[in-house]
């Protein structure tokens, strides 16, 4: 059982490390949406890799049989390949988020239509409670 808790580990090691890259390529602008589902499968199916070449040729085999096996790399595939995704996907959105309103405010990052660059505003009248309107002009 140890012998399978190890392998789990080097594989989420793997996976984390594969994403880390990930980030990297993000943050050199080498890696976008076009061609995310493309890095996450080779990273899904290095780490599916790595697992079959650590139960068959190690020295710590596990004697797993052939379904056991597929189904085990099968599940390490799927984990790592949605792992990869998600994260990716995330730090791709958030990076072109920072990029496009460095210096805005939050409000006009959830509003980007409402933005206006220069606002021109008619003169007011100063107005006090209950009384009329007083005029910057008029003589008391």
């Amino acid at each position: 059982m140890s012998e399978i808790l190890f392998i789990g580990m080097v594989l989420c090691v793997l996976a984390l490390a594969l994403t880390a890259c990930g980030v990297a390529l993000v943050w050199k602008k080498k890696l976008k949406n076009r061609n995310l589902n493309w890095h996450a499968l080779l990273a899904a199916s290095l780490t599916a890799a790595v697992g079959y070449g650590l139960t068959q040729r190690s020295p710590i085999s596990i004697g797993l049989q052939d379904l056991d096996l597929a189904v085990s790399l099968g599940l390490a595939w799927v984990i790592s390949f949605i792992f990869f995704w998600v994260c990716i996907e995330r730090v791709i959105n958030s990076h072109r988020d920072s990029v496009d309103f460095q210096e805005s405010s939050v409000l006009s990052m959830l509003y980007t239509d409402s933005r206006q660059d220069d606002m021109e505003f008619q003169p007011t009248e100063l107005m006090t409670p209950r009384s009329d309107p007083v005029r910057a002009d008029a003589k008391h």
